[in-house]
């Protein structure tokens, strides 16, 4: 008995604990001597991409500042953009600006997409036509990408133009491709005898989406299934999701396993499992976005353990292990729309 409340005060000093690293990270990174380990740009711009999608976006932002200032132009858009949800001042809007117009200068596709739909009107002549122009240079190495980018040109120029496109890019099986003919279809295109009919010939470009193993598409699945009260198909997609790393999924997997979410009520509780999930989202998440989440979690978390026996909190800990081992890269399923599709993400 005495062990196991060791154990478990252990694991709440843990998360205590894990608190102060993330806070004590961030002071060090305010050091003028934080890049003098002689960090290369694209590794600043793959470490400030990472921890932003890891809600870390203080510590995001000096990386992505620096690649930035050293002349990474996707590090520009991604800071600009990071900035923009930050602090919205006149100030920071006229950083923003430049930051965007940098980037787009030397060619960030993303950039120049961006200032193709949201510039004043008389550049955005300048900015569509320069966009088109890249995705002409884009089509021979990712013609995937390509054919997407083209549909987002012309689905308001030309609609069965775009349409051409789009087709072209479902046909490489592009994910966000897929994902945007689904929500046609449900929206009405197409002619369908029966509702029923429409629905499910939406959900198999849902699925084929998902099965790319795009982060987004699969979240996109999952929301799909929940809102039609499919609830045991959308849990299952949704662990596929956290298994695969994305953090708002392991969060929702912690929380209904551990009977604090209001969602999936039919799902079977799981402590052992809910703590390992538990333990994934501490490991990986930061605290500059949703924070009262994380503190929540916390609470939920101690309540866990509370519950649980040595062999179990030992079983849960081999399980968390086994899953982290798995994840390649933990983010939020934002850091894959900023490669692909943003602008109609936006929309």
């Amino acid at each position: 008995m005495f062990n196991i409340f060791c154990l478990r005060c252990c694991y709440v000093i843990k998360c205590v604990l894990l608190l102060a690293i993330l806070a004590s990270s961030e002071a060090v990174l305010a050091s003028t001597s934080f890049f003098d380990d002689g960090i290369s740009v694209a590794d600043a711009y793959e470490r400030g991409r990472t921890l932003r999608a890891q809600y870390k976006n203080r510590l995001a932002r000096e990386y992505l500042k620096f690649a930035a200032d050293q002349g990474d132009s996707s590090a520009a858009f991604l800071y600009a953009l990071e900035l923009q949800g930050y602090q919205k001042t006149i100030r920071t809007s006229h950083t923003v600006n430049d930051y965007i117009e940098s980037a787009a200068k030397h060619n960030d596709l993303g950039a120049v997409q961006y200032l193709a739909y949201r510039s004043d009107q008389g550049k955005q002549t300048f900015w569509s036509k320069k966009y088109f122009n890249l995705l002409e240079n884009l089509e021979a190495e990712n013609a995937s990408s390509a054919y997407l980018g083209y549909f987002l040109y012309f689905q308001k120029l030309d609609a069965e133009k775009a349409n051409l496109y789009l087709e072209k890019a479902i046909e490489q099986l592009n994910p966000v491709a897929l994902m945007i003919k689904a929500d046609h279809i449900r929206n009405g295109e197409g002619f369908y005898f029966f509702d029923y009919s429409r629905l499910n010939s939406a959900l198999e470009f849902y699925i084929k989406g998902a099965n790319t193993g795009y982060l987004p598409a699969i979240k996109r699945l999952v929301d799909v299934l929940e809102s039609l009260k499919r609830e045991d198909e959308s849990f299952e997609w949704l662990v596929k999701s956290a298994n695969k790393g994305e953090l708002a999924s392991i969060a929702t997997v912690a929380r209904v396993l551990s009977g604090n979410s209001e969602t999936y009520k039919g799902i079977a509780l799981n402590l052992v499992e809910s703590k390992s999930y538990y333990d994934l989202y501490f490991t990986y998440a930061g605290t500059d976005r949703f924070s009262s989440l994380y503190e929540t979690m916390l609470v939920e978390l101690e309540e866990v353990v509370g519950r649980l026996d040595e062999k179990q909190l030992a079983n849960s800990d081999e399980k968390f292990h086994a899953l982290k081992d798995g994840i390649k890269k933990p983010v939020s399923s934002d850091y894959y729309w900023f490669d692909d599709g943003y602008v109609y993400s936006l929309n």
